[in-house]
This record gives C-alpha cells, sequence and structure tokens, in this order.
C-alpha cells in the first residue's frame, strides 16, 4: 500500500476483502439471514479499519472512528452472533429487534455507512505535513492562561458530577439526569470552560511533561464521572487523549505507545471493562451473561450495541415519524431557532425535557424515535439515543448514508493536517473531533453540538481574556503588544 503521495491505492486484499463482504452481504439479502448480513458488516469494518491503520499516519482519526461505529452500531449482534445470545436477550441476535428483515435491513444501512467512509478515505488527498509547527508568540500566555483555567475548573466539574451522583442516587438513574440536567448557568458555563481550556493548552503544544500530567488529570476526571453512572464521558475522553498523544508521537517524535506498553493496557482492558459493566448493571441495563476472563469484554461489547435498535427503528416507524424535521440537522436547527427568537423577541419553540411535544414537535431524533418506542418510559426520562445512520436513512434514505459517511470519511482524513496546523486549527479540530466520536450513537452534526453552544459560546470569550490579561502581565508580551500597537496606529 502506498502511503504518503496523493490517494492511497487499495491493496490486493482490501480488494478481495471488499468483494468478500459484498458476496456475504448479497447472500444475506438473498437468504433474509440476519447472521451473515451481521459478519457483512463486520469484513467490511475491518477493511476500512485496515486501510486506516496502513495509512495511519493521515487516517488515525478515521480508524478511532470505525471503532465506535463497530462499538455502537455492530458489537451487540456480531458478539450474539458469534458467541451465542444470552436466554435474558430478545428480539433477533438480542438486539430487541423483532423481524430477521427488520436486521437484515439494518445492517444494509450499515454497510452503506461504512462504504461512504472508505469512499472519503480514498478520494482524500497527500497525507498531512510530517513537520513540527514553528510555535508564535503567543503560545506561552495561551498556555499559562489555559493551564490557569482548566485548573481552576476540575473542582467545579467535580463538583458538578458529585451533585449529579446524589441527586441520581436518591431518585433514580433516568428522573435523576433529568434533574441534574437543570444545574446553574454558572456550573454549566465552568463544564464547557473546563473542556475548552484543555483543548487550548493542547493546542498551544506543551511539552511532554505538560501534555502527560494535563491528560491524566482529564482522563481521571473523565473516570470520576462514572459515579454519575454515565460512561460516554469517560470512554470519550480516553479516546480524545488516545488519539493526541498518537498525534504527537508522529508529529514530535514522542515514543507514548511503546510495544510493552500496549500490552500492558491490553491485558489491563478487561478489569477496566469490569468496572464499566458494574456501572451498567446499576443503571439496571446490563446483566452478566458470559464467564471466564473474557466475560467483562463480551458483556462490555453486548451492552454498547443498543444504537443498531435505534437504526432499526427508523424502518419500523417510517410510516409514524414526523415528516420535514430533518433530524440530521436537528440541535442546529433549535439552537438557531432559540437565538432568533432571542433576538427578535419572539417565542421561541418550548423544547425542553423529555415530553411528548419535545418528541413530536421538535427536530431531534433521539427523543422522538424514543417517544415512539417506549412513550411511557420517555416521559421518565429514559432514553435510546440517536445514530447518524438513522438520521440520515430518515432524512435522505440510501444515498444519504452513502453520501454523509463519505463526508466523513474525508473530514476524518483530513483531521491530521488541521491537528498538525496553527493553534487555532488544531484547537477547532480537538474540539470537532470529542464529538465526531459519538457520531454513530449521536447526531450527524454531534461534533458541533458541544462548541455551539450557549455555555460554550460565554467560555470562549473568557479564555480568550484571560490570555490578554497574561500576556499584559508579561513583560516580552507587553512590549509585543505596544509594537503590534504603533504598527497598527502607523499602517491604520
Amino acid at each position: 500500500m502506498q502511503v504518503g503521495a496523493g490517494p492511497v491505492g487499495t491493496t490486493l486484499s482490501t480488494v478481495w476483502g471488499v468483494a468478500a463482504s459484498l458476496v456475504l452481504l448479497g447472500a444475506g439479502i438473498w437468504t433474509e439471514s440476519a447472521v451473515l448480513t451481521t459478519y457483512a458488516t463486520l469484513l467490511l469494518a475491518t477493511v476500512v479499519g485496515f486501510v486506516a491503520w496502513l495509512d495511519r499516519r493521515r487516517a488515525f482519526p478515521l480508524l478511532a472512528f470505525v471503532v465506535c461505529f463497530v462499538l455502537f452500531l455492530i458489537s451487540r449482534q456480531a458478539i450474539n452472533a458469534t458467541f451465542g445470545t444470552p436466554p435474558n436477550a430478545g428480539g433477533v441476535l438480542g438486539t430487541d429487534i423483532a423481524s430477521e428483515e427488520a436486521l437484515v435491513q439494518t445492517n444494509t444501512a450499515l454497510f452503506l455507512g461504512l462504504s461512504g467512509l472508505l469512499l472519503g478515505w480514498f478520494v482524500t488527498g497527500a497525507p498531512a505535513p510530517s513537520s513540527t509547527p514553528s510555535d508564535s508568540p503567543t503560545m506561552p500566555a495561551i498556555r499559562k492562561a489555559a493551564a490557569f483555567l482548566f485548573v481552576l475548573t476540575i473542582p467545579l466539574q467535580l463538583y458538578t458530577m458529585w451533585s449529579a451522583a446524589r441527586i441520581i442516587s436518591s431518585l433514580g438513574f433516568f428522573e435523576g439526569r433529568l434533574t441534574a440536567a437543570a444545574a446553574p448557568g454558572y456550573l454549566r458555563v465552568a463544564e464547557a470552560l473546563f473542556h475548552i481550556s484543555f483543548f487550548a493548552y493542547l493546542a498551544a503544544r506543551p511539552s511532554k511533561r505538560g501534555a502527560l500530567v494535563s491528560c491524566g488529570a482529564y482522563v481521571l476526571v473523565g473516570a470520576f464521572s462514572l459515579i454519575t453512572l454515565v460512561r460516554s464521558e469517560f470512554i470519550l475522553s480516553v479516546g480524545l487523549v488516545t488519539m493526541y498523544l498518537y498525534h504527537r508521537q508522529l508529529t514530535y517524535d514522542e515514543r507514548w505507545f511503546t510495544r510493552w506498553r500496549v500490552v500492558g493496557m491490553l491485558a489491563l482492558m478487561p478489569f477496566a471493562l469490569a468496572v464499566m459493566n458494574a456501572v451498567g448493571s446499576q443503571r439496571g441495563r446490563l446483566t452478566a451473561s458470559a464467564s471466564g476472563y473474557l466475560a467483562p469484554v463480551l458483556d462490555f461489547l453486548r451492552s454498547q450495541g443498543v444504537s443498531v435498535r435505534v437504526v432499526a427503528s427508523g424502518y419500523e416507524y417510517s410510516s409514524v415519524v414526523p415528516e420535514g424535521r430533518w433530524y440530521s440537522f436537528g440541535p442546529m436547527i433549535e439552537s438557531a431557532q432559540k437565538a432568533i427568537a432571542l433576538a427578535t423577541g419572539s417565542q421561541a419553540p418550548r423544547l425542553q425535557g423529555q415530553s411528548a411535544e419535545r418528541a413530536i414537535e421538535g427536530h431531534q431524533y433521539a427523543h422522538t424515535i424514543s417517544y415512539l418506542i417506549a412513550p411511557y418510559d420517555y416521559v421518565r426520562g429514559v432514553g435510546y439515543g440517536s445514530s447518524y445512520i438513522a438520521e440520515l436513512l430518515v432524512d435522505f434514505g440510501a444515498i444519504g448514508i452513502f453520501v454523509g459517511s463519505a463526508v466523513y470519511g474525508i473530514l476524518l482524513t483530513r483531521a491530521t493536517r488541521t491537528l498538525a496546523g496553527g493553534f487555532l486549527a488544531t484547537f477547532a479540530t480537538l474540539m470537532l473531533l470529542k464529538g465526531a466520536l459519538f457520531v454513530p450513537r449521536g447526531s450527524y452534526v454531534q461534533p458541533l453540538v458541544d462548541p455551539l453552544s450557549i455555555p460554550s459560546l460565554v467560555a470562549l470569550p473568557l479564555l480568550a481574556a484571560t490570555v490578554y490579561v497574561v500576556r499584559a502581565a508579561s513583560p516580552s508580551d507587553r512590549q509585543h503588544l505596544r509594537q503590534t500597537r504603533r504598527r497598527r496606529a502607523a499602517h491604520p
């Protein structure tokens, strides 16, 4: 495989892998076999992951995305097809999907999504530059300001999680999450500032020691979030930090992932997953169904594959899902409605909490499909989440899944270029990558949800103001600012 010059050429093994997956998919559709279509989808995911691994210098974000795709959308039916379906699991291959035909259709949709990712990688141009970017005069001030805000917001973030855990312990997971979501505005801004300051610190290219300490603190805070019985924050924090450190290994020639470190992490994985499974059991959504050393791995993979039902429900409830809601862009539509209402003084649609009105009149597929599947549970706070595959399917059909996934294939492959760019490019890429990892289980525009939220839009000026104060307090930066003002005065 050619790596490093223009679009990467496919190898014979890749071609054979794609061909074999197509044959399996065709046989599965012809015989209406959920097992064959599951293996076809898993094989194609392996092919996409394989080419991303071989081309990892520019495609490691795509590799991370494929891992999340398999985890959230394929793992449950693949594990059950291979190791057997637990007796307490419902539906075909334990997916809670009633008919085999529906699971065949769902696997076909997932196959289209993976095909689009592969096409997006294939058409992307040259790899990211390997040279280390130069440091600008503003970087030291950004590092100091970001580190200060990051340390300052850690206690507030921990307090927010602890408060949410107390509420959940008192009211139960689903009702407690609804109550905890209505946190005071200053805590929501502090939470946004915690993430934004961390991304800004990393984008300012800290030393190896600074990167190790900040990334370790970020992952530990993510681990602390497990007391709220939510696992996604910890998983995403580990995924983002792993991608960043691997980027540093490629760009700065630092050794973060040696052979023995990787072996050690893999050996510890079953124990870490056992903790994650314990958190899931506290929510009442996980029952141990396997035994042996790999039991935590199998149980974890089964518990994470819930989003496949969301995609299948797009077929099952196609006749009752409201039309013209444009779920693929739902969070942005609702944010724009609120912003327009605020600017014009008009009445914005009241789309808060989990109510029938919120589910039917809103633009977020996670609310709509959760209400249609289980109306009573939904208003109590239960939800099934979303998936970009399901949203594209409802809005644009099969062609939408393919094209929308190809867009992500292109953007994820190009992300290595912007990670190696200047401060703003790296900062924006880190913010978007955190949301991108959750796209298989979230909205198509998930990467934009947090950066464009009101707390984030408040936190960004706070970061900029802190950087300005730090620069003004530094003798060298004061001189640089005076010279900049003189140049601007001389050339208005």
